[in-house]
């Protein structure tokens, strides 16, 4: 039996809904694998992938964006293109993961997972 790799992913947004507003960070690490009934923990520094995205609108809700931490004005000078960033965000659960089997995705943003990266 192939072992199935569980992936723990965060994103922060600038607004409540992906699209009008913008993904400006998105974090993953490797949790654990699991092989039949038992689930493997793995340290959540082993492998992981974190990255600060440019926006991809004007618009933002000063209070989410607060929620970050995240200066909007640097994500804009120095954040990385959003494009490339999920196509490497992509390769790194290819690397991890192989091909995924199941995308989670969280509660408050229903359209986002596995849509962004091209991966279905």
């Amino acid at each position: 039996m192939k072992a199935e790799t569980y992936i723990s992913v965060d994103i922060e947004a600038d607004g409540p809904i992906p699209g009008p507003y913008s993904m400006i960070s998105l974090g993953m690490t490797v949790a654990g694998t699991m092989r039949g009934r038992e689930f493997t923990p793995i340290s959540p520094d082993t492998e992981t992938f974190y990255a600060e995205l440019r926006p991809i609108s004007d618009d933002f809700v000063p209070a989410a964006l607060a929620v970050s931490g995240l200066d909007r004005e640097a994500l804009i000078r120095d954040g990385g293109d959003p494009a490339e960033t999920m196509k490497a965000a992509a390769s790194w659960i290819k690397r991890c993961a192989g091909t995924p089997l199941r995308c989670s995705r969280h509660i408050h943003f229903p359209s986002t997972g596995c849509g962004f990266t091209g991966i279905s």
